[in-house]
């Protein structure tokens, strides 16, 4: 609000028309920057800008200014609204203060005179209303203050580990009495709009902190502040702490009696100070480390930030967004959602909070996924199958001509199904039917890769030196001896996992090279003896020179059975596993605790590596009772579930798609998912004189999305016909379990009618390019 240089110096001048431009507003309310002078504070040393410091009194007309037109605009209102404005809490019968810092206490001062004379006069004149309520507000503190801010600076250095907190010793010492969260300061004003003031005259309130027991510390300068982050910070701290008998009683104080207004209110801050400063801290510790804080890589930030911002919320339920919300976390959202930073401390915990790091290991390697989820503690089969190729087996598009990317599909299942109960137990006997082929990507842990013809030697890396070719050392369980085959049989280097081993055409050693999905070179096929067959060379496998496993021999391509066990090789932890039981011992059901179940190991080890109806499963134990969100997050989070080499990932709802999914359907879905730019083009069709009719393409941008749209037909309409818009509306709401009978809202009838018309739109005249003319004259 402000008067305008140039109008007219009339009655009505200053007079806002808040009925006609606000459609008749019920409140109004006014507030004012706080420590508004520091905005403007040494900005030009010269008296001839009313912005500099001399004279000072700018600021002080400014904010009357703004608080007249308020009130006599409101005055004039046809139906008059009522008037919340902030005031300043520092206020209380004190001396006014002349310091150039203070000068926001002169102008509550004198905005607090102007809305007693508006609220208390009679005359038409003056503009008389309803009276209004000024909330003295004191410092008030929390999230988004201004940079400029001294507590916003004071937290983020607190945050960032420094150890001059208070930036300038003049700071320090500067009053810290009546401090208000910001929350609490929001309240006060919704609880001032909803009352009304006595007798129609106008009245204050002051809001402080609130003091949430007896030994609440609360605070009376700035060092003290530092002293209550550092408590937050690094409790176990004695020397930082504030002792009991330092703790300042003045959040205890009444109200102002010359408040009218104060008794009627009801309403009282929750926040102390030592809460709010925590808060306050959360928010700018995940300004500061959006992904997370790892206190590893910063040693000199204190040990407690990692719990700041879960302090005390143990003890909310884990979709309360209002508990979580005081203890100073930021969203109520699950830790496996996408929407969480990878390493964020702000989210809540899940069920499927273990999902992430195994399908993350899963899934090393794949480029394009897809998966489904099947979460019924009560599954004993999948109720959809899928004939994707196996991963390994790619080859060129034959819609794009590129190479085909890997392709993977994983099913999310319950750990106590029947479905994976039934499984396990047979894999943990020695049945393979249910084993996921090493040829088709199965072993993702990092092990060891051992030659059975020595089984204590382990390829190794030789001085972690790519350009070396690999050869066998004895196993020791190092980093350069750590190896896993990938979903697309590609052997992977745990040291660099964009590191594979490989073959060229033209050397028969075995080096390792930057992976890449189009080179055959680096695919190997596993037989069921051992065996790791080239893709590239297929009458050739991995074996050691002159055909005796020793130490420091190299790896080279070989004739397959040249070198009998020499030839054969184990992916395994080191040690090797124990030999293999007796048949009679094979046969015996693994059981834990006598009650036939498998044990835990077993599920472990099998997790990832069975097959159901051609879906890898992964399974995890679901909690007692998962929330709708928990259910979809699976579907909703895939960039959060699977590792960075996938590009892309299509979910599939198994109990809604009653077609099975077939490979060349997710590749024409994943070679559409994005374009090169075209240019201009020319292209001709043959007409039925035998002529040919030229067209020339306009150009087409770089595309990144796909939308798919699918016609919707009702079981009983004809096959022939088309429904409705409106009938497939109702059908929709029918679907969510609403009443399709129902009196269609206005957005709802709003959009239908845009898509009902949309046909009508698209090319008409008025739409079309204004180079239309030249593209048929083209194409002619």
């Amino acid at each position: 609000l402000g008067l305008h240089p140039k109008q007219s110096s009339n009655n009505n001048a200053a007079v806002y028309d808040f009925y006609r431009k606000f459609n008749q507003p019920s409140h109004v309310v006014h507030l004012t920057p706080s420590e508004a002078n520091l905005v403007y504070s040494k900005s030009d040393v010269h008296n001839i800008s009313p912005y500099g410091d001399q004279p000072p009194l700018h600021h002080i007309r400014q904010s009357s200014m703004a608080m007249e037109q308020l009130l006599k605009s409101v005055g004039k209102a046809k139906r008059r609204p009522s008037v919340v404005y902030a005031s300043s809490a520092n206020l209380g019968g004190t001396v006014i203060p002349s310091e150039l810092r203070n000068m926001e206490d002169v102008s509550a001062v004198m905005n607090e005179v102007m809305a007693r004379v508006y609220g208390n006069s009679e005359e038409e004149e003056v503009g008389s209303h309803r009276g209004s309520i000024g909330v003295r507000l004191g410092r008030v503190y929390g999230a988004w203050l201004r940079p400029n801010d001294v507590l916003y600076g004071m937290a983020q250095r607190a945050v960032r580990g420094h150890d001059d907190v208070i930036h300038s010793d003049g700071d320090s010492d500067q009053d810290a009495n009546s401090m208000v969260y910001v929350e609490d300061a929001v309240e006060a004003i919704v609880a001032a709009m909803q009352m009304k003031s006595s007798n129609r005259k106008s009245g204050v309130m002051t809001v402080k902190s609130a003091n949430a027991n007896a030994n609440a510390n609360v605070v009376q300068r700035f060092e003290d502040v530092t002293k209550v982050m550092q408590q937050h910070l690094n409790p176990t701290n004695s020397n930082t702490h504030i002792n009991e008998n330092e703790i300042n009683s003045n959040n205890d104080d009444a109200p102002l009696k010359r408040d009218p207004t104060s008794n009627e209110l009801q309403w009282q801050a929750s926040t102390p100070i030592y809460e709010g400063i925590g808060k306050m801290l959360t928010w700018h510790m995940d300004q500061e480390f959006p992904f997370g804080y790892n206190n590893n890589k910063k040693k000199n930030v204190p040990d407690n930030r990692a719990g700041l911002a879960k302090k005390g919320s143990a003890s909310c339920a884990p979709h309360d967004e209002a508990c979580l919300a005081n203890y100073g976390v930021t969203a109520a959202l699950p830790c496996a959602s996408e929407c969480v930073p990878r390493y964020s401390t702000a989210c809540t915990p899940s069920a499927l909070d273990p999902l992430v790091d195994m399908v993350q290991k899963f899934s090393r390697g794949c480029h394009v996924v897809m998966y489904t989820s099947v979460m019924g503690a009560d599954e004993v089969a999948l109720p959809l199958s899928t004939s994707v190729h196996p991963t390994f087996d790619y080859g060129t598009s034959s819609l794009s001509g590129k190479p085909q990317p890997a392709v993977c599909k994983f099913a999310f299942v319950a750990k106590e199904s029947p479905l994976v109960k039934e499984m396990v137990i047979h894999a943990a006997k020695g049945d393979t039917r249910y084993l996921e082929k090493a040829a088709t990507g199965t072993s993702v842990d990092d092990k060891s890769f051992q030659n059975l013809d020595n089984r204590e030697l382990c390829v190794d890396l030789p001085a972690f030196n790519t350009n070396l070719p690999l050869k066998l050392y004895k196993c020791n369980g190092g980093g350069n001896q750590q190896w896993y085959l990938d979903q697309t049989g590609r052997i992977r280097s745990a040291l660099d996992e964009d590191q594979c081993a490989f073959v060229s055409a033209k050397a028969k050693e075995v080096y390792v090279q930057q992976c890449d999905f189009s080179d055959d070179h680096q695919v190997w096929i596993v037989s069921e003896d051992g065996r790791y067959q080239s893709k590239a060379f297929p009458d050739k496998v991995i074996g050691v020179s002159e055909c005796s496993a020793e130490p420091k021999t190299i790896l080279e391509l070989q004739d397959v059975n040249a070198c009998s066990t020499a030839q054969r090789w184990f992916m395994g932890s080191t040690p090797p596993p124990p030999p293999r039981k007796s048949q009679a011992e094979d046969a015996a059901p693994q059981e834990n605790n006598g009650d036939g179940s498998p044990r835990d190991e077993d599920y472990n080890n099998f997790n990832g590596k069975l097959v159901n109806r051609g879906w890898t499963l992964v399974w995890f134990t679901p909690g007692e009772f998962m929330t709708a969100p928990e259910l979809l997050l699976p579907k909703l989070s895939p960039g959060k579930l699977f590792a960075p080499s996938v590009r892309h990932a299509m979910f599939i709802d198994s109990f809604a798609l009653t077609t099975t999914p077939v490979t060349e359907d997710l590749l024409f879905l994943t070679d559409h998912m994005y374009q090169d730019a075209l240019p201009s083009r020319r292209d001709s069709i043959r007409l039925s004189n035998g002529k040919k009719k030229y067209f020339q393409l306009a150009p087409e941008p770089e595309r990144h999305a796909l939308a798919i749209v699918s016609p919707m037909r009702l079981p009983e309409e004809d096959e022939k016909g088309k429904i409705p818009l409106k009938n497939i509306v109702s059908k929709m709401v029918e679907d969510m379990g609403g009443d399709s009978n129902y009196e269609e809202p206005p957005e709802i009838t709003a959009q239908r009618v845009f898509y009902e018309k949309t046909s009508s739109y698209v090319n008409k005249v008025d739409l079309r390019s204004i180079y239309e003319p030249i593209y048929q004259f083209r194409m002619n």
